[in-house]
């Protein structure tokens, strides 16, 4: 029983998603994927390198398009990316940003990005990959916070709500998708893929 106490808490607590900011770009809906709300996107740059790239992508998670992103320290002790071409990897730079979604849950979600050569090595492989902090991203609530808030009951024993939240989607709202593409579709490069998420995740509707 406490266990499922806690569990029930861990849920209701976590379960609202997000409320994604570009109709364009979240349709690609995703139902937990990856233990979580996830988004794991291929993208060929062809023509350019992937020093090219990463300085595109370096700028392009600088803040992003919304102005809401923020490159992550590296393990390396880098901001944003760090090389490893010097080492005879698979891939030349890998990085890491986060995306702080819109008022009013403010919800963070970490991308994760690795840039290769593309096996002819004239182009450049973006993998990304965005998945959302919050536990339980699989649900998006139509309930406002303050809402959620009043509609729960906090027993120790049996959480519960008073009213059941309104779910919309079964989803994450489009959210891990648009995490990515809202910047791919912002840089000043040619690009094929991106359209679907692959390992099941964030398929085309």
């Amino acid at each position: 029983m406490k266990f499922l106490s806690v569990l029930g808490l861990a849920v209701l607590a976590a379960v609202a998603v997000h409320a994604c900011d570009d109709p364009a770009l979240c349709n690609n809906l995703d139902c937990g994927s990856c233990g979580n709300a996830c988004c794991k996107l291929m993208i060929t740059v062809p023509g350019e390198d992937t020093q090219a790239v990463m300085t595109k992508l370096y700028d392009g998670f600088n803040g992003g398009p919304d102005g809401h992103y923020a490159l992550q320290m590296t393990a390396e002790g880098t901001l944003g990316f760090a090389d490893l071409s010097p080492y005879n990897k698979s891939i030349d730079f890998i990085g890491q940003a986060v995306h702080t979604t819109l008022a009013p849950n403010y919800y963070n979600d970490t991308i994760n990005l690795s840039i290769a050569k593309t096996t002819d090595g004239k182009g450049s492989v973006i993998e990304a990959f965005s998945i959302s902090q919050i536990a339980g991203a699989y649900w998006y609530i139509h309930d406002s916070p303050s809402s959620r808030t009043k509609n729960l009951t906090n027993s120790p024993s049996t959480p519960h709500w008073e009213t059941p939240p309104s779910y919309t989607a079964a989803s994450d709202d489009g959210q891990n998708y648009f995490n990515v593409m809202n910047v791919i579709t912002s840089l000043d490069f040619d690009y094929y893929g991106g359209d679907a998420g692959f390992d099941g995740s964030c398929p085309q509707p």
